[in-house]
């Protein structure tokens, strides 16, 4: 049988561009840049994971708005698990600096969806780009 892990994401927007922060070189897939989020734990509603993980991950503080996308695939190493992500359309409740979690990002940027295509991106984030 396979085992899932569930994921949620942030889709963040100021003045049109979206929020990416790249893994840390050292961590899994460092260099990587990717939209703020992580692992939905035991009976967390993916909702409140993006919020949390938002939060954690960058210092900012939303609200989900809606749904951007959903995609699941196999794991990468091949272990017997499905990756199941959703990504939200969320904004800001305040405007504050991004502050990174330094144990698991080293950079942010707001990029344009062009920009973030010439970015090491997931794939289930490229899919995504406008």
């Amino acid at each position: 049988m396979t085992a899932e892990k569930n994921l949620a994401y942030g889709w963040i927007t100021r003045a049109e561009k979206i929020l990416f922060i790249r893994r840390d070189p050292g961590a899994f897939l460092g260099g990587r840049w990717e939209l703020p989020g992580g692992t939905v734990e035991k009976d967390e509603p993916p909702e409140e994971t993006a919020i949390r993980e938002i939060a954690e991950e960058t210092g900012l503080k939303v609200r989900v708005t809606g749904e951007r996308a959903k995609s699941s695939w196999p794991d990468i190493g091949g272990k017997p698990l499905t990756i199941n992500a959703i990504i939200f359309d969320v904004a800001e409740e305040s405007f504050g600096d991004v502050v990174l979690n330094p144990d698991e990002h080293d950079e942010y940027a707001w990029l344009t969806p062009t920009e973030a295509a010439q970015r090491e991106l997931p794939d289930h984030v490229r899919r995504i780009l406008p």
